[in-house]
C-alpha cells in the first residue's frame, strides 16, 4: 500500500531545471524532512516597472495554484525561483517584491532569486561541477572569494570550464540542462553547508531552508 506524504514542498521557475536542480538542494539541506514534492506552473515572473493591476492576476493565479495543492496535501513552502540577472544586493529587492503579494499562501513561501544567476551558485562548488564532465578544467577561480558580484554568471562557468583546452577537445558545452546534476553532485560531495567561495542570495536560500 502506498503512504500518501503528510507534506509538501511546491517549486516554481522559470524552467525544468532550476526547479529540479532546487528539489534535489532542498532535500540536501534537509534529509531530515519528509516530505513531497510538487510543481508550480502558473510561477509569475518579476516584470520591472509592471504595474500594480497588470501584476495582480499572475499573482491571484499562483495564489490559487497554491491553495488548490493544499487542499490535496498541506504545503509547507512554496519556492518560487527566478535569476536576479543583477549582482548583489539586488536579490533583497526582488525576494520583496516577489513574496510581498503572496504572503496570504499556505506554508511559506519562499522566493529563489540567486544574484546573477543560479551558475553564480555553482562557481562555489568548482568540484561537483568538474565532478559532471571529467573532460572539464576546474571552475576554482572564485574560491574563496564573494561571488555575488560576478555578472552573467551562466557565460563566466561555461567558459572557466573549457578554459586553456585546445579547439579540438570533445569536453561538452556547458547547458542550463547540467544544473540539476551539478546540484546533485553538490549534495553528494557532502559540502553543500560548505562552499568553496561566498554568495549572500545563496546564504539566505540556506537559512530560509534550514528554518522550515
Amino acid at each position: 500500500m502506498i503512504r500518501r506524504a503528510a507534506q509538501q514542498i511546491l517549486i516554481g521557475g522559470e524552467d525544468r531545471s532550476d526547479r529540479e536542480a532546487l528539489r534535489h538542494l532542498c532535500k540536501g539541506l534537509r534529509p531530515d524532512m519528509n516530505c513531497a514534492y510538487g510543481v508550480v506552473r502558473a510561477s509569475p515572473s518579476l516584470v520591472r516597472g509592471m504595474r500594480p493591476e497588470n501584476a495582480r492576476p499572475r499573482h491571484q493565479k499562483v495564489l490559487a495554484a497554491i491553495r488548490a495543492a493544499n487542499a490535496a496535501v498541506p504545503v509547507i513552502a512554496t519556492l518560487l525561483h527566478e535569476d536576479a540577472d543583477a549582482v548583489e544586493p539586488a536579490h533583497l529587492t526582488l525576494i520583496t517584491e516577489k513574496e510581498g503579494p503572496l504572503m496570504s499562501a499556505p506554508g511559506q513561501v519562499i522566493a529563489v532569486v540567486p544574484a546573477w544567476e543560479i551558475e553564480t551558485w555553482w562557481l562555489q562548488f568548482p568540484d561537483s561541477v568538474k565532478a559532471l564532465h571529467p573532460s572539464w578544467i576546474l571552475p576554482d577561480a572564485y574560491v574563496g572569494r564573494s561571488v555575488g558580484m560576478v555578472r552573467n554568471s551562466k557565460e563566466v562557468l561555461k567558459r572557466l570550464v573549457k578554459q586553456g583546452l585546445p579547439r579540438t577537445s570533445r569536453a561538452p558545452d556547458y547547458s542550463e540542462n547540467d544544473s540539476p546534476l551539478i546540484a546533485q553532485q553538490i549534495v553528494l560531495s557532502g559540502q553543500i553547508h560548505s562552499p568553496r567561495a561566498s554568495s549572500d542570495s545563496w546564504q539566505h536560500f540556506v537559512q530560509r531552508i534550514m528554518a522550515l
